[in-house]
């Protein structure tokens, strides 16, 4: 579905007709060519519109208020781009009822986050599950971006299913490129928090991923958490991911002080020098499509799996306590076997 220009700019000249600055044709035309993010309406005529079919996905609109605003005043004196806005946004909905509208000045008074969960139509979404949610890049075919087919297929979004099925018709959601030019242009940078940074203004306070809190420094070597070290490297994960997948507006200084990372990253290291041979294998397994390669990674997933192990009947001694039915432990069996036949080999 494509947005036709013409008849949402006769739908603003009658919407506008009652006002103190009513638009003319080709004035109206102007302003919505503003509105989709065009400095003029020859720029919008000359675009290269949507190739790619979207299935049976919704169309997103996100209205430029400041370009509209800009634009309005420029041709009929209008003062007021909030109201301009609104105009456009009404015209767009009367033709196109579907049709879901945003405004970027709206969306850049949020954080990201919930400017992206606005367009899924889930919120609030935690950061946690918002950066799992995959998306791939809708191209022409001469390579210019035109949008995003957002997928949440992924077992963590069984929960939200139904709600984006009846939203959209399906589960992948489309948006256009422009979303993410507006979410680049948020003007909220957050201060994102690793597991056990100091709190900015209030020295002494750590945050706690676990608490969602922050705490004195006491609490995190107290016995009420003993997972310091995977916490913050899990922050550190998520963080990489947000800045490199989704450019959210998060910022994080480079000399944040932290009371764990010392002792996350020693830790780290001691469990790294800890691992045998067998450990070693099976994370090379991960990639497999088969029982070995299901059981690898729930191994590497499992923090208790003794990493040093080097017998065959410790390996399947701990199947057996945490999966005691029949699939793990053949896995484990056959994993073991193929560890045994690789080891030899290479000697």
């Amino acid at each position: 579905m494509s947005i036709d220009i013409s008849r949402v700019a006769r739908s603003v000249c009658d919407l506008s007709a009652g006002s103190t600055s009513p638009l003319k044709l080709s004035h109206a035309q102007q302003c919505v060519a503003a509105a989709f993010g065009f400095k003029s309406l020859a720029a919008y005529q000359a675009s290269k519109k949507i190739e790619t079919a979207i299935d049976d996905n919704g169309m997103f609109v996100i209205i430029e208020s400041d370009l509209l605003a800009s634009r309005g005043h420029e041709l009929a004196g209008w003062s007021d781009g909030a109201a301009l806005t609104d105009v456009v946004e009404d015209a767009i909905r009367r033709l196109y009822p579907d049709v879901t509208v945003h405004h970027s000045r709206r969306l850049e008074r949020v954080p990201a986050v919930l400017a992206i969960s606005e367009l899924v139509g889930l919120n609030p979404i935690v950061v946690d599950d918002l950066d799992e949610a995959r998306y791939e890049v809708i191209e022409n075919q001469r390579g210019e971006v035109q949008g995003f087919r957002f997928n949440f297929d992924e077992p963590q979004w069984t929960q939200h299913a139904a709600h984006i099925r009846r939203r959209h018709g399906s589960l992948a959601v489309f948006a256009p490129a422009s979303f993410l030019r507006v979410v680049k242009k948020c003007q909220m940078q957050e201060r994102f928090y690793f597991h056990g940074d100091e709190q900015e203004g209030q020295p002494g306070q750590f945050f706690c991923r676990a608490c969602d809190l922050f705490q004195p420094a006491a609490h995190f070597s107290s016995a009420e958490h003993q997972d310091h070290g995977r916490r913050y490297f899990d922050a550190h994960r998520l963080w990489d991911r947000a800045i490199a997948r989704w450019k959210l507006p998060l910022r994080r200084p480079s000399n944040a002080h932290n009371i764990v990372a010392g002792r996350a990253i020693e830790e780290r290291r001691a469990g790294e020098a800890s691992r045998g041979d067998f450990h070693r294998w099976v994370e090379r397994q991960t990639g497999r499509d088969d029982r070995v390669g299901d059981l690898a990674k729930d191994i590497m997933r499992d923090e208790k799996f003794p990493r040093d192990v080097m017998t065959r009947e410790a390996v399947i001694a701990y199947v057996e306590s945490v999966a005691p039915w029949n699939g793990p432990v053949e896995a484990a069996k056959v994993a073991w076997r193929e560890f045994l036949g690789e080891r030899d080999s290479s000697i």
